[in-house]
């Protein structure tokens, strides 16, 4: 590699170390559809290291091939975070090239939507601090004595965790010479509104949190302990996430990968598996005797699917099975018979059958597995879904979910009967080593003959990643968004104009965030966040007050209008930004007018308004908007009131 970074011809560097790196990553021949899984995690770190001394051209290409890799597996993603590739690359922000930087913007946001820890999240934000007017200043030399290092000969030793460390401060440190002399520097990076970009990306998360990772090999499986008698009598379900992730797409109308199996020595008991895109369920009476479901349903590679499936035990008629993909029911029909048998179902497992040949194992992740003793209705199993994919509690407690659910569903999950009724449940953040924890109440029956913990076999790992409403509640919550609204009208070194886009990025990002955490609503709320936001925008110049800006206002304010405790913020969000018209009164006479003909129409017309704003006080303060703001003729010389927003008038006309 280094020598193909010396080849003279940029042409020719290009052509050789992009699949040299490529194929270094993925040990072999790489190819995007056949051999894209990265198999040595330190081969990224010198992938970053060498892309140093190739030529814009080159990095770019190897930062896009990089970036589809990433999006072509979880195993890809999993192991840039083991590695801390975005520490990495945002320590290295400060010195690429505009072009370059657009990439790795992209490639961080793929990254942190999938994990970001706190000190990942920390070293961000402490790139989006601005001093003096400006998003990025200088590289000044930075007093190693400022920072507690008082012995030159450690400064080697503690500059790494000084980086880590810096809540405020990107510090980065090279070493000159053989003298191993340390400069340390203070840097601000010069693409800090681009890094504005990796927010927006963070919370679209499409998983769980925590999951149990199978790759695909042989003997790779769940083993499960044996089951003394299967629940049968009132019926039974299954319920689990899951995302096939094929190595390859060779095989993948040969292979069977079996989602879960359940069965005696004798062969007898219950089992679910992929043939191409549709899932079989199967129960075998006897051996070589049973019955067959087939779920015509399009499972596409790459995407999570709840799936859950409901026996249902009938005594004098047919029995019945029922399938349901995200909530919804997709299949169904009757079951001529059901198992029933005295020996235990030995021969348990979840991805995997009970040879765990290599073409019967699941290539992919599982979120938590569910077993009840019950046959789950309509209603349980979609509000099951309305949960997420990252829950794995017991179902016991009201408050434990941090998504908004309606009364309605909360009585369905919390009654009792789900929490009763788990017969065994397995989850990858309640795990020791290679134990799996079994995690159903204490006082359910034990459906076991034995210890009911179950054991990974051959690679299987469970995975626990770091979303960023778990990151940014470490850090301080919400309100650590607020001192970036006093930045907008810093701008970039070098550049006379302010970022225009800036504000409608920073609510875009606050707007998702509220949306999917009543924790951080109740954030908001407490540290009158809207209040805060009014009032720095009031301050700040009303560029930034685009119909971008409008939108997110007025579509969170919807989101509001339609939730039972969404009144307190909607309030807030009314009084401090959408009947604040020192915000708006400088702003183009379009967005002022969106802004009124919703308030008019659509937002006074719901009945959730009349219980939210006070009315008196409302009226008043449009009062006050009318006489103070949008005067038809200035009131100075005929009488005391001093108008307001005289100036900076985008028409003559506006306030006729």
């Amino acid at each position: 590699m280094q020598i193909a970074c010396q080849m003279k011809g940029e042409k020719d560097r290009t052509f050789v170390v992009t699949p040299i790196s490529c194929s270094i990553l993925v040990g072999g021949e790489f190819d995007l559809e056949t051999n894209f899984i990265i198999q040595d995690a330190e081969s990224i770190v010198c992938m970053v290291d060498l892309l140093e001394h190739c030529q814009v051209t080159c990095q770019a290409e190897i930062w896009s091939m990089f970036t589809a890799i990433l999006r072509k597996s979880v195993r890809n993603l999993q192991t840039s975070t083991e590695v801390g590739l975005i520490q990495l690359v945002l320590l290295k922000m400060s010195s690429v090239d505009d072009m370059i930087a657009d990439l790795l913007v992209d490639m961080l946001g793929v990254l942190a939507s999938y994990s970001i820890t706190v000190k990942e999240l920390k070293l961000l934000f402490s790139m989006l601090r601005g001093e003096g007017g400006l998003w990025v200043s200088q590289w000044q030399p930075l007093d190693p004595h400022s920072l507690g290092l008082r012995c030159p000969s450690l400064y080697p030793v503690v500059s790494q965790s000084v980086i880590l460390s810096q809540a405020t401060r990107a510090i980065s440190f090279r070493m000159t010479g053989t003298s191993q002399d340390i400069d340390l520097l203070l840097a601000r990076p010069k693409h800090a509104v681009k890094l504005l970009a990796v927010l927006n990306q963070m919370p679209q998360r499409h998983g769980p949190d925590a999951f149990f990772n199978f790759p695909g090999r042989s003997a790779a499986a769940i083993a499960l302990p044996p089951i003394a008698k299967w629940p049968y009598q009132n019926g039974f379900s299954l319920n689990t996430w899951f995302r096939m992730d094929p190595l390859n797409n060779i095989n993948v109308d040969k292979d069977k990968p079996y989602l879960y199996c359940f069965r005696t020595s004798k062969g007898v008991g219950y089992s679910a598996h992929f043939v191409g895109s549709c899932l079989i369920v199967t129960s075998l009476k006897s051996k070589g005797k049973g019955f067959q479901h087939c779920v015509k349903y399009d499972f596409q590679p790459r995407k999570w699917y709840m799936i859950s499936i409901v026996h249902i035990y009938n005594r004098w008629r047919n029995s019945e099975i029922r399938c349901y993909v995200n909530g919804q029911l997709v299949s169904y029909g009757d079951m001529a018979w059901h198992v029933n048998t005295n020996d235990s179902y030995d021969k348990c497992f979840l991805g995997s059958s009970e040879t765990a040949d290599a073409n019967r194992v699941f290539c992919g992740q599982l979120g938590a597995i569910y077993v009840f003793s019950e046959a789950l209705n309509p209603a349980q199993i979609f509000a099951i879904h309305q949960l997420g994919p990252s829950y794995k509690s017991t179902f016991k407690f009201k408050s434990e979910s941090d998504i908004h659910l309606a009364e309605h569903h909360k009585q369905v999950l919390y009654d009792g009967k789900l929490a009763s009724s788990i017969c065994f449940t397995y989850n990858a953040k309640a795990t020791d080593a290679q134990l799996c924890l079994e995690s159903s109440p204490r006082e359910n029956p034990s459906i076991f003959v034995h210890s009911p913990h179950a054991l990974m076999l051959q690679d299987v790992k469970a995975i626990v990643t770091h979303s960023i409403h778990s990151a940014i509640h470490s850090i301080g919550g919400i309100q650590v968004l607020f001192p970036l609204f006093a930045q907008l009208d810093f701008h970039q070194h070098n550049e006379s104009q302010v970022e225009t886009t800036v504000c409608a990025t920073l609510l875009a990002f606050l707007v998702e965030l509220l949306k999917s955490s009543v924790a951080m609503q109740e954030q908001m709320l407490g540290g009158k966040g809207f209040l805060v936001i009014g009032y720095l925008l009031e301050k700040s110049s009303r560029v930034h007050i685009t119909r971008a800006v409008l939108e997110q206002f007025l579509s969170f304010a919807k989101y509001l209008d339609g939730l039972s405790h969404g009144a307190p913020l909607l309030k807030q969000l009314c009084d401090h930004i959408l009947f604040n018209a020192a915000i708006w009164i400088h702003t183009p006479a379009k967005v002022q007018l969106s802004l009124y003909t919703y308030l008019s129409a659509e937002f006074i017309g719901t009945a959730t308004i009349y219980n939210t704003i006070r009315r008196v006080g409302t009226v008043l303060q449009l009062m006050h908007t009318l006489k103070y703001y949008y005067w038809a003729v200035n009131p100075a010389p005929c009488s005391s009131i001093t108008p307001r927003g005289l100036g900076e008038f985008p028409a003559p006309d506006l306030n006729r």
